[in-house]
Protein backbone atom coordinates (compact mmCIF):
# COMPACT_ATOMS: atom_id res chain seq x y z
CA UNK A 1 0.00 0.00 0.00
CA UNK A 2 1.35 3.48 -0.91
CA UNK A 3 0.97 6.57 1.24
CA UNK A 4 0.03 9.85 -0.50
CA UNK A 5 2.85 12.44 -0.61
CA UNK A 6 1.09 14.93 1.63
CA UNK A 7 0.75 12.26 4.37
CA UNK A 8 4.52 11.64 4.28
CA UNK A 9 5.09 15.15 5.69
CA UNK A 10 2.50 14.61 8.39
CA UNK A 11 4.13 11.38 9.51
CA UNK A 12 7.56 13.01 9.51
CA UNK A 13 6.45 15.93 11.66
CA UNK A 14 4.68 13.58 14.10
CA UNK A 15 7.79 11.43 14.42
CA UNK A 16 10.03 14.45 15.15
CA UNK A 17 7.58 15.70 17.80
CA UNK A 18 7.56 12.31 19.51
CA UNK A 19 11.37 12.14 19.56
CA UNK A 20 11.56 15.66 20.98
CA UNK A 21 9.12 14.71 23.72
CA UNK A 22 11.14 11.62 24.68
CA UNK A 23 14.41 13.53 24.78
CA UNK A 24 13.14 16.43 26.86
CA UNK A 25 11.03 14.42 29.38
CA UNK A 26 13.92 13.51 31.74
CA UNK A 27 15.06 17.12 31.82
CA UNK A 28 11.63 18.28 33.01
CA UNK A 29 11.41 15.68 35.74
CA UNK A 30 14.72 16.84 37.12
CA UNK A 31 13.71 20.48 37.52
CA UNK A 32 13.50 20.36 41.33
CA UNK A 33 15.71 21.67 44.14
CA UNK A 34 18.79 19.54 44.69
CA UNK A 35 18.07 16.53 46.89
CA UNK A 36 14.27 16.94 46.74
CA UNK A 37 13.52 14.36 44.01
CA UNK A 38 10.63 14.33 41.54
CA UNK A 39 6.95 15.01 42.38
CA UNK A 40 5.07 13.27 39.59
CA UNK A 41 3.23 10.89 41.96
CA UNK A 42 2.11 13.81 44.09
CA UNK A 43 0.97 15.98 41.23
CA UNK A 44 -1.12 13.26 39.60
CA UNK A 45 -4.84 13.80 40.02
CA UNK A 46 -6.04 10.43 41.39
CA UNK A 47 -9.57 9.36 40.52
CA UNK A 48 -12.14 9.03 43.24
CA UNK A 49 -11.99 5.27 42.96
CA UNK A 50 -10.52 2.51 40.85
CA UNK A 51 -12.21 2.27 37.50
CA UNK A 52 -12.97 6.01 37.26
CA UNK A 53 -9.81 6.70 35.35
CA UNK A 54 -11.67 8.44 32.55
CA UNK A 55 -11.27 6.87 29.17
CA UNK A 56 -9.46 3.61 30.02
CA UNK A 57 -10.53 1.02 27.49
CA UNK A 58 -10.35 -1.84 30.02
CA UNK A 59 -12.20 -0.03 32.84
CA UNK A 60 -15.59 -1.45 33.81
CA UNK A 61 -18.58 0.85 33.79
CA UNK A 62 -19.59 2.11 37.24
CA UNK A 63 -22.64 0.56 38.89
CA UNK A 64 -25.01 3.23 40.18
CA UNK A 65 -27.09 1.82 43.04
CA UNK A 66 -29.89 3.17 45.17
CA UNK A 67 -30.46 1.96 48.71
CA UNK A 68 -33.71 0.21 47.83
CA UNK A 69 -32.03 -1.53 44.89
CA UNK A 70 -29.21 -2.73 47.12
CA UNK A 71 -31.64 -4.16 49.68
CA UNK A 72 -33.72 -5.84 46.97
CA UNK A 73 -30.60 -7.42 45.43
CA UNK A 74 -29.53 -8.69 48.84
CA UNK A 75 -32.91 -10.26 49.55
CA UNK A 76 -33.05 -11.91 46.15
CA UNK A 77 -29.47 -13.14 45.83
CA UNK A 78 -27.82 -13.41 49.26
CA UNK A 79 -26.75 -17.02 49.73
CA UNK A 80 -27.18 -17.01 53.53
CA UNK A 81 -30.82 -16.02 53.10
CA UNK A 82 -31.32 -18.70 50.46
CA UNK A 83 -29.99 -21.32 52.88
CA UNK A 84 -32.15 -20.02 55.73
CA UNK A 85 -35.21 -19.97 53.46
CA UNK A 86 -35.23 -23.75 53.21
CA UNK A 87 -35.57 -24.28 56.97
CA UNK A 88 -39.30 -23.40 57.33
CA UNK A 89 -40.35 -25.89 54.62
CA UNK A 90 -38.19 -28.51 56.31
CA UNK A 91 -39.94 -27.87 59.61
CA UNK A 92 -43.33 -27.98 57.87
CA UNK A 93 -42.66 -31.58 56.90
CA UNK A 94 -42.35 -32.43 60.60
CA UNK A 95 -45.89 -31.14 61.15
CA UNK A 96 -47.15 -33.54 58.49
CA UNK A 97 -45.12 -36.33 60.06
CA UNK A 98 -46.80 -35.79 63.43
CA UNK A 99 -50.25 -35.50 61.86
CA UNK A 100 -49.69 -38.88 60.26
CA UNK A 101 -50.12 -40.48 63.70
CA UNK A 102 -53.88 -40.11 63.17
CA UNK A 103 -53.85 -41.49 59.64
CA UNK A 104 -55.89 -44.71 59.36
CA UNK A 105 -53.90 -47.88 58.73
CA UNK A 106 -55.38 -50.49 56.38
CA UNK A 107 -54.25 -54.11 56.62
CA UNK A 108 -55.01 -57.21 54.58
CA UNK A 109 -53.88 -60.81 55.06
CA UNK A 110 -54.52 -63.90 52.94
CA UNK A 111 -53.38 -67.35 54.03
CA UNK A 112 -53.65 -71.09 53.58
CA UNK A 113 -52.91 -73.84 56.10
CA UNK A 114 -53.04 -77.63 56.00
CA UNK A 115 -52.46 -80.19 58.72
CA UNK A 116 -52.42 -84.01 59.15
CA UNK A 117 -52.94 -84.92 62.81
CA UNK A 118 -51.88 -88.36 64.14
CA UNK A 119 -54.45 -90.27 66.28
CA UNK A 120 -54.31 -93.34 68.59
CA UNK A 121 -57.92 -94.46 68.36
CA UNK A 122 -58.78 -97.54 66.31
CA UNK A 123 -62.14 -96.06 65.42
CA UNK A 124 -60.63 -93.54 63.09
CA UNK A 125 -61.21 -94.54 59.56
CA UNK A 126 -58.23 -92.56 58.29
CA UNK A 127 -55.79 -89.91 59.42
CA UNK A 128 -57.49 -86.52 60.05
CA UNK A 129 -56.67 -83.87 57.45
CA UNK A 130 -57.69 -80.21 57.68
CA UNK A 131 -57.24 -77.48 55.06
CA UNK A 132 -58.09 -73.82 55.70
CA UNK A 133 -58.15 -70.81 53.38
CA UNK A 134 -58.45 -67.45 55.16
CA UNK A 135 -58.56 -63.76 54.34
CA UNK A 136 -58.82 -60.84 56.71
CA UNK A 137 -58.88 -57.06 56.34
CA UNK A 138 -58.64 -54.39 58.97
CA UNK A 139 -58.64 -50.67 59.58
CA UNK A 140 -57.00 -49.13 62.63
CA UNK A 141 -56.82 -45.49 63.71
CA UNK A 142 -55.54 -43.60 66.73
CA UNK A 143 -58.18 -41.43 68.35
CA UNK A 144 -57.81 -37.84 69.54
CA UNK A 145 -58.55 -39.01 73.05
CA UNK A 146 -55.40 -41.15 73.08
CA UNK A 147 -57.01 -44.50 72.34
CA UNK A 148 -56.94 -46.97 69.47
CA UNK A 149 -59.98 -47.99 67.43
CA UNK A 150 -59.72 -51.08 65.20
CA UNK A 151 -62.24 -52.64 62.81
CA UNK A 152 -61.51 -56.04 61.25
CA UNK A 153 -63.27 -58.74 59.25
CA UNK A 154 -62.04 -62.31 58.71
CA UNK A 155 -63.39 -64.90 56.26
CA UNK A 156 -62.31 -68.51 56.19
CA UNK A 157 -63.13 -71.80 54.43
CA UNK A 158 -62.25 -74.99 56.23
CA UNK A 159 -62.37 -78.49 54.80
CA UNK A 160 -61.70 -81.46 57.12
CA UNK A 161 -62.38 -85.16 57.43
CA UNK A 162 -62.15 -85.00 61.22
CA UNK A 163 -65.62 -85.32 62.71
CA UNK A 164 -64.36 -84.14 66.05
CA UNK A 165 -63.43 -80.82 64.44
CA UNK A 166 -66.58 -80.39 62.41
CA UNK A 167 -69.31 -82.72 61.28
CA UNK A 168 -69.75 -80.51 58.22
CA UNK A 169 -67.07 -80.09 55.60
CA UNK A 170 -66.41 -77.75 54.09
CA UNK A 171 -67.81 -74.87 56.14
CA UNK A 172 -67.49 -71.08 55.83
CA UNK A 173 -67.08 -68.64 58.70
CA UNK A 174 -67.10 -64.83 58.96
CA UNK A 175 -66.06 -62.85 62.04
CA UNK A 176 -66.29 -59.03 62.23
CA UNK A 177 -64.97 -57.23 65.27
CA UNK A 178 -64.77 -53.68 66.57
CA UNK A 179 -62.12 -53.11 69.23
CA UNK A 180 -61.50 -50.06 71.39
CA UNK A 181 -58.59 -49.45 73.73
CA UNK A 182 -58.71 -46.22 75.72
CA UNK A 183 -56.37 -44.97 78.47
CA UNK A 184 -58.13 -43.30 81.39
CA UNK A 185 -55.21 -41.65 83.20
CA UNK A 186 -51.72 -41.89 81.73
CA UNK A 187 -51.74 -40.93 78.06
CA UNK A 188 -55.42 -39.89 78.10
CA UNK A 189 -56.82 -36.68 76.66
CA UNK A 190 -56.75 -34.66 73.49
CA UNK A 191 -53.99 -32.36 74.72
CA UNK A 192 -51.66 -35.30 75.33
CA UNK A 193 -52.54 -37.00 72.04
CA UNK A 194 -51.96 -33.81 70.02
CA UNK A 195 -48.92 -32.58 71.99
CA UNK A 196 -46.36 -33.60 69.36
CA UNK A 197 -48.43 -31.92 66.63
CA UNK A 198 -48.64 -28.65 68.54
CA UNK A 199 -44.91 -28.80 69.29
CA UNK A 200 -44.13 -29.37 65.61
CA UNK A 201 -46.39 -26.46 64.67
CA UNK A 202 -44.61 -24.23 67.18
CA UNK A 203 -41.25 -25.31 65.80
CA UNK A 204 -42.45 -24.42 62.31
CA UNK A 205 -43.60 -20.98 63.51
CA UNK A 206 -40.27 -20.49 65.27
CA UNK A 207 -38.40 -21.37 62.08
CA UNK A 208 -40.40 -18.79 60.11
CA UNK A 209 -39.69 -16.20 62.80
CA UNK A 210 -36.02 -17.13 62.70
CA UNK A 211 -36.07 -16.65 58.93
CA UNK A 212 -37.76 -13.27 59.38
CA UNK A 213 -35.11 -12.36 61.94
CA UNK A 214 -32.35 -13.25 59.47
CA UNK A 215 -34.07 -11.15 56.79
CA UNK A 216 -34.15 -8.18 59.15
CA UNK A 217 -30.46 -8.65 59.96
CA UNK A 218 -29.62 -8.82 56.25
CA UNK A 219 -31.58 -5.64 55.52
CA UNK A 220 -29.86 -3.66 58.26
CA UNK A 221 -26.45 -5.10 57.32
CA UNK A 222 -27.01 -4.19 53.68
CA UNK A 223 -28.08 -0.68 54.66
CA UNK A 224 -25.05 -0.25 56.93
CA UNK A 225 -22.75 -1.53 54.18
CA UNK A 226 -24.40 0.87 51.73
CA UNK A 227 -23.82 3.88 54.00
CA UNK A 228 -20.28 2.71 54.78
CA UNK A 229 -19.60 2.66 51.05
CA UNK A 230 -21.24 6.06 50.61
CA UNK A 231 -19.01 7.48 53.34
CA UNK A 232 -15.88 5.81 51.96
CA UNK A 233 -16.59 7.30 48.54
CA UNK A 234 -17.51 10.74 49.90
CA UNK A 235 -14.41 10.74 52.12
CA UNK A 236 -12.21 10.62 49.02
CA UNK A 237 -13.13 14.22 48.20
CA UNK A 238 -11.72 15.91 51.35
CA UNK A 239 -8.65 13.69 51.09
CA UNK A 240 -8.03 14.84 47.51
CA UNK A 241 -8.85 18.42 48.45
CA UNK A 242 -6.30 18.30 51.27
CA UNK A 243 -3.69 16.73 48.99
CA UNK A 244 -4.29 19.37 46.34
CA UNK A 245 -3.87 22.15 48.90
CA UNK A 246 -0.64 20.58 50.14
CA UNK A 247 0.68 20.32 46.59
CA UNK A 248 -0.17 23.97 45.90
CA UNK A 249 1.70 25.01 49.04
CA UNK A 250 4.64 22.82 48.01
CA UNK A 251 4.66 24.47 44.61
CA UNK A 252 4.63 27.99 46.12
CA UNK A 253 7.37 27.05 48.57
CA UNK A 254 9.52 25.77 45.74
CA UNK A 255 9.06 29.03 43.87
CA UNK A 256 10.01 31.06 46.97
CA UNK A 257 12.91 28.70 47.65
CA UNK A 258 14.22 29.18 44.12
CA UNK A 259 13.91 32.93 44.69
CA UNK A 260 15.82 32.50 47.97
CA UNK A 261 12.80 33.86 49.88
CA UNK A 262 12.31 30.70 51.97
CA UNK A 263 14.70 28.27 53.60
CA UNK A 264 14.94 24.73 52.28
CA UNK A 265 13.24 23.30 55.39
CA UNK A 266 9.94 24.87 54.34
CA UNK A 267 10.05 22.90 51.08
CA UNK A 268 10.93 19.72 52.97
CA UNK A 269 8.04 20.15 55.41
CA UNK A 270 5.55 20.80 52.64
CA UNK A 271 6.83 17.83 50.67
CA UNK A 272 6.57 15.51 53.69
CA UNK A 273 3.01 16.61 54.43
CA UNK A 274 2.02 16.16 50.78
CA UNK A 275 3.43 12.65 50.85
CA UNK A 276 1.47 11.90 54.04
CA UNK A 277 -1.75 13.10 52.48
CA UNK A 278 -1.15 11.09 49.34
CA UNK A 279 -0.66 8.07 51.58
CA UNK A 280 -3.95 8.92 53.32
CA UNK A 281 -5.63 9.09 49.92
CA UNK A 282 -4.22 5.70 48.92
CA UNK A 283 -5.45 4.23 52.21
CA UNK A 284 -8.89 5.76 51.73
CA UNK A 285 -9.10 4.29 48.23
CA UNK A 286 -8.17 0.87 49.62
CA UNK A 287 -10.92 1.23 52.23
CA UNK A 288 -13.28 2.15 49.41
CA UNK A 289 -12.41 -1.02 47.50
CA UNK A 290 -12.87 -3.13 50.65
CA UNK A 291 -16.29 -1.64 51.38
CA UNK A 292 -17.32 -2.26 47.78
CA UNK A 293 -16.39 -5.93 48.17
CA UNK A 294 -18.26 -6.11 51.48
CA UNK A 295 -21.39 -4.87 49.76
CA UNK A 296 -20.81 -7.30 46.87
CA UNK A 297 -20.68 -10.17 49.35
CA UNK A 298 -23.99 -9.13 50.92
CA UNK A 299 -25.74 -8.62 47.60
CA UNK A 300 -24.66 -12.03 46.31
CA UNK A 301 -22.68 -13.11 43.24
CA UNK A 302 -25.76 -13.16 41.02
CA UNK A 303 -26.26 -9.44 41.60
CA UNK A 304 -22.67 -8.18 41.47
CA UNK A 305 -19.88 -10.58 40.40
CA UNK A 306 -17.24 -10.91 43.10
CA UNK A 307 -14.39 -10.68 40.57
CA UNK A 308 -15.74 -7.44 39.15
CA UNK A 309 -13.72 -4.26 39.69
CA UNK A 310 -16.49 -1.93 38.56
CA UNK A 311 -16.91 0.92 41.05
CA UNK A 312 -20.20 0.92 42.97
CA UNK A 313 -21.64 4.41 43.29
CA UNK A 314 -24.36 4.90 45.93
CA UNK A 315 -26.80 7.46 44.57
CA UNK A 316 -29.31 7.62 47.43
CA UNK A 317 -28.59 10.78 49.44
CA UNK A 318 -28.00 10.56 53.15
CA UNK A 319 -30.87 12.29 54.95
CA UNK A 320 -31.00 14.20 58.20
CA UNK A 321 -34.39 14.38 59.88
CA UNK A 322 -35.22 14.69 63.53
CA UNK A 323 -38.08 12.45 64.66
CA UNK A 324 -39.81 12.52 68.01
CA UNK A 325 -39.03 9.03 69.28
CA UNK A 326 -40.84 8.03 72.46
CA UNK A 327 -39.02 5.37 74.47
CA UNK A 328 -41.95 3.58 76.13
CA UNK A 329 -44.00 3.17 72.96
CA UNK A 330 -40.92 2.07 70.99
CA UNK A 331 -40.09 -0.59 73.59
CA UNK A 332 -43.68 -1.84 73.71
CA UNK A 333 -43.76 -2.11 69.93
CA UNK A 334 -40.47 -4.01 69.91
CA UNK A 335 -41.65 -6.46 72.60
CA UNK A 336 -44.82 -7.13 70.62
CA UNK A 337 -43.35 -7.53 67.13
CA UNK A 338 -39.68 -8.53 67.26
CA UNK A 339 -39.24 -12.09 65.93
CA UNK A 340 -36.77 -13.13 68.63
CA UNK A 341 -39.24 -12.16 71.38
CA UNK A 342 -42.04 -14.07 69.69
CA UNK A 343 -39.69 -17.04 69.26
CA UNK A 344 -38.96 -17.06 72.98
CA UNK A 345 -42.67 -16.93 73.80
CA UNK A 346 -43.33 -19.88 71.49
CA UNK A 347 -40.48 -21.75 73.15
CA UNK A 348 -42.11 -21.14 76.53
CA UNK A 349 -45.46 -22.35 75.15
CA UNK A 350 -43.78 -25.54 73.93
CA UNK A 351 -42.19 -26.02 77.35
CA UNK A 352 -45.62 -25.76 78.98
CA UNK A 353 -46.86 -28.54 76.70
CA UNK A 354 -43.89 -30.72 77.58
CA UNK A 355 -44.46 -30.03 81.28
CA UNK A 356 -48.12 -31.04 81.07
CA UNK A 357 -47.16 -34.23 79.25
CA UNK A 358 -44.42 -35.03 81.78
CA UNK A 359 -46.90 -34.53 84.60
CA UNK A 360 -49.34 -36.87 82.89
CA UNK A 361 -46.64 -39.55 82.76
CA UNK A 362 -46.61 -39.61 86.58
CA UNK A 363 -50.11 -41.16 86.60
CA UNK A 364 -50.79 -44.93 86.68
CA UNK A 365 -51.54 -46.71 83.44
CA UNK A 366 -55.28 -47.49 83.53
CA UNK A 367 -56.77 -48.70 80.24
CA UNK A 368 -60.10 -50.13 79.25
CA UNK A 369 -60.54 -52.54 76.36
CA UNK A 370 -63.84 -53.42 74.72
CA UNK A 371 -64.57 -55.73 71.78
CA UNK A 372 -67.80 -56.28 69.90
CA UNK A 373 -68.03 -59.15 67.38
CA UNK A 374 -70.50 -60.39 64.77
CA UNK A 375 -70.21 -64.01 63.60
CA UNK A 376 -71.50 -65.91 60.62
CA UNK A 377 -71.35 -69.62 59.74
CA UNK A 378 -72.61 -71.75 56.82
CA UNK A 379 -71.94 -74.67 54.57
CA UNK A 380 -71.62 -72.30 51.64
CA UNK A 381 -70.36 -68.77 51.36
CA UNK A 382 -73.92 -67.66 50.64
CA UNK A 383 -75.23 -69.31 53.80
CA UNK A 384 -72.38 -67.76 55.75
CA UNK A 385 -73.23 -64.28 54.45
CA UNK A 386 -76.94 -64.73 55.26
CA UNK A 387 -76.15 -65.91 58.77
CA UNK A 388 -73.80 -62.95 59.28
CA UNK A 389 -76.42 -60.51 58.04
CA UNK A 390 -78.98 -61.63 60.62
CA UNK A 391 -76.76 -60.20 63.38
CA UNK A 392 -77.99 -63.01 65.64
CA UNK A 393 -74.55 -64.27 66.55
CA UNK A 394 -72.79 -61.42 68.36
CA UNK A 395 -70.38 -61.15 71.20
CA UNK A 396 -69.14 -58.49 73.57
CA UNK A 397 -66.20 -58.36 75.95
CA UNK A 398 -64.72 -55.65 78.10
CA UNK A 399 -61.93 -55.34 80.60
CA UNK A 400 -59.72 -52.92 82.48
CA UNK A 401 -55.99 -53.09 83.07
CA UNK A 402 -53.88 -51.37 85.70
CA UNK A 403 -50.14 -50.80 85.69
CA UNK A 404 -48.40 -48.87 88.46
CA UNK A 405 -44.60 -48.45 88.29
CA UNK A 406 -43.19 -48.66 91.81
CA UNK A 407 -41.03 -45.63 92.50
CA UNK A 408 -41.57 -44.18 88.97
CA UNK A 409 -38.20 -42.43 89.19
CA UNK A 410 -37.78 -42.00 85.44
CA UNK A 411 -41.07 -40.11 85.07
CA UNK A 412 -40.41 -38.03 88.20
CA UNK A 413 -36.93 -37.08 86.96
CA UNK A 414 -38.32 -36.06 83.57
CA UNK A 415 -41.03 -33.96 85.21
CA UNK A 416 -38.57 -32.21 87.54
CA UNK A 417 -36.14 -31.54 84.68
CA UNK A 418 -38.90 -30.05 82.55
CA UNK A 419 -39.95 -27.77 85.41
CA UNK A 420 -36.42 -26.41 85.71
CA UNK A 421 -36.23 -25.94 81.94
CA UNK A 422 -39.46 -23.98 82.06
CA UNK A 423 -37.98 -21.73 84.74
CA UNK A 424 -34.98 -21.25 82.46
CA UNK A 425 -37.26 -20.21 79.61
CA UNK A 426 -39.15 -17.76 81.82
CA UNK A 427 -35.88 -16.22 82.99
CA UNK A 428 -34.61 -16.14 79.41
CA UNK A 429 -37.72 -14.27 78.31
CA UNK A 430 -37.25 -11.74 81.11
CA UNK A 431 -33.60 -11.30 80.09
CA UNK A 432 -34.62 -10.83 76.47
CA UNK A 433 -37.15 -8.16 77.49
CA UNK A 434 -34.38 -6.43 79.42
CA UNK A 435 -31.97 -6.56 76.48
CA UNK A 436 -34.62 -5.34 74.03
CA UNK A 437 -35.42 -2.40 76.30
CA UNK A 438 -31.76 -1.44 76.57
CA UNK A 439 -31.11 -1.88 72.85
CA UNK A 440 -34.06 0.34 71.90
CA UNK A 441 -32.97 2.90 74.50
CA UNK A 442 -29.40 2.87 73.16
CA UNK A 443 -30.61 3.21 69.56
CA UNK A 444 -32.63 6.31 70.45
CA UNK A 445 -29.65 7.75 72.30
CA UNK A 446 -27.40 7.07 69.30
CA UNK A 447 -29.77 9.03 67.05
CA UNK A 448 -29.68 12.00 69.41
CA UNK A 449 -25.90 11.74 69.67
CA UNK A 450 -25.34 11.70 65.92
CA UNK A 451 -27.64 14.70 65.48
CA UNK A 452 -25.53 16.62 67.98
CA UNK A 453 -22.37 15.44 66.24
CA UNK A 454 -23.67 16.79 62.94
CA UNK A 455 -24.15 20.20 64.55
CA UNK A 456 -20.75 20.22 66.26
CA UNK A 457 -18.86 18.97 63.21
CA UNK A 458 -20.57 21.61 61.06
CA UNK A 459 -19.29 24.28 63.44
CA UNK A 460 -15.92 22.56 63.41
CA UNK A 461 -15.76 22.76 59.60
CA UNK A 462 -16.67 26.46 59.67
CA UNK A 463 -14.00 27.17 62.27
CA UNK A 464 -11.36 25.11 60.46
CA UNK A 465 -12.16 26.85 57.17
CA UNK A 466 -11.75 30.26 58.78
CA UNK A 467 -8.58 29.14 60.53
CA UNK A 468 -7.05 27.97 57.25
CA UNK A 469 -7.96 31.25 55.56
CA UNK A 470 -6.34 33.22 58.40
CA UNK A 471 -3.19 31.08 58.35
CA UNK A 472 -2.86 31.55 54.60
CA UNK A 473 -3.17 35.31 54.98
CA UNK A 474 -0.55 35.29 57.74
CA UNK A 475 1.71 33.07 55.66
CA UNK A 476 1.43 35.34 52.63
CA UNK A 477 2.67 38.31 54.68
CA UNK A 478 5.36 36.29 56.44
CA UNK A 479 3.73 36.12 59.88
CA UNK A 480 3.55 32.29 59.96
CA UNK A 481 5.42 29.34 58.55
CA UNK A 482 4.19 26.69 56.14
CA UNK A 483 3.85 24.19 59.01
CA UNK A 484 1.02 26.30 60.45
CA UNK A 485 -0.76 26.30 57.09
CA UNK A 486 -0.26 22.55 56.77
CA UNK A 487 -1.70 21.99 60.24
CA UNK A 488 -4.71 24.16 59.37
CA UNK A 489 -5.23 22.19 56.14
CA UNK A 490 -5.09 18.91 58.03
CA UNK A 491 -7.53 20.22 60.65
CA UNK A 492 -10.00 21.20 57.91
CA UNK A 493 -9.70 17.80 56.21
CA UNK A 494 -10.31 16.00 59.53
CA UNK A 495 -13.29 18.25 60.26
CA UNK A 496 -14.83 17.59 56.85
CA UNK A 497 -14.32 13.83 57.25
CA UNK A 498 -15.83 13.97 60.74
CA UNK A 499 -18.89 15.80 59.41
CA UNK A 500 -19.37 13.24 56.67
CA UNK A 501 -18.98 10.43 59.20
CA UNK A 502 -21.60 11.97 61.50
CA UNK A 503 -24.12 12.32 58.64
CA UNK A 504 -23.77 8.69 57.56
CA UNK A 505 -23.67 7.56 61.19
CA UNK A 506 -27.07 9.19 61.68
CA UNK A 507 -28.54 7.18 58.82
CA UNK A 508 -27.02 4.01 60.27
CA UNK A 509 -28.39 4.93 63.71
CA UNK A 510 -31.87 5.27 62.22
CA UNK A 511 -31.51 1.87 60.54
CA UNK A 512 -30.43 0.38 63.86
CA UNK A 513 -33.45 1.94 65.58
CA UNK A 514 -35.82 0.39 63.06
CA UNK A 515 -34.04 -2.94 63.53
CA UNK A 516 -34.18 -2.85 67.32
CA UNK A 517 -37.87 -1.93 67.34
CA UNK A 518 -38.75 -4.52 64.70
CA UNK A 519 -39.87 -1.88 62.18
CA UNK A 520 -37.08 -2.37 59.63
CA UNK A 521 -39.16 -4.43 57.18
CA UNK A 522 -42.16 -2.15 57.49
CA UNK A 523 -39.91 0.87 56.98
CA UNK A 524 -38.62 -0.54 53.68
CA UNK A 525 -42.04 -1.95 52.62
CA UNK A 526 -40.76 -5.54 52.74
CA UNK A 527 -43.09 -8.51 53.22
CA UNK A 528 -41.78 -11.96 54.10
CA UNK A 529 -43.61 -14.42 51.85
CA UNK A 530 -44.66 -17.96 52.83
CA UNK A 531 -42.02 -20.70 52.65
CA UNK A 532 -40.84 -22.01 49.31
CA UNK A 533 -42.56 -25.05 47.79
CA UNK A 534 -40.57 -27.81 46.12
CA UNK A 535 -42.66 -29.40 43.39
CA UNK A 536 -42.68 -33.16 43.44
CA UNK A 537 -40.31 -34.69 40.92
CA UNK A 538 -38.34 -31.50 40.35
CA UNK A 539 -35.65 -29.49 42.06
CA UNK A 540 -37.33 -26.18 41.24
CA UNK A 541 -38.02 -24.02 44.27
CA UNK A 542 -40.76 -21.44 43.83
CA UNK A 543 -41.74 -18.70 46.27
Amino acid sequence: MTIPPHRNWVCLVASLAFLLLVVTAPARTAETPAGQGGDQALVSDAPDSPGESGGRADAEAPVRLTLSEAIEMALRNNLDIRIAGYQPPIMATEVDAQLSVFDPVFSSTTGYSTSHNPVFTVFAGKQPHTRTWSHSTGLQVNTLSGGVLALSMANSRTATNDAFVSPVSPYYQTIASLQLSQPLLKGAGTDIARSNIVIAQNNFRMSTLDFQNKVMNLVVNAENAYWNLAYARANIKPKKKSLKAALELLKNNKIKYDAQALPRVEVTRAKARAAEREQDLVTAEAVLRNTEDTLRGLLGPDALPLLSTAPIIPVSPATIHAEQLELASSVNYALATRPDVRQQMLSLETRDILLARAKNQLLPQVDIQATYTINGLGTTSHDDAEDFATLDNTGFSAGISLQVPLGNRRARSAYTSTRYQRLQDITGLALLHQNVTLSVKNSIRSIATTLKQIDTTSLRVEAATQQLSDERDRYDVGLSISLDVLDAQEALQEAESAKLASVFAFNQAMANYYRQTGKILEHHNITVLPPAIIHRGTETCLP
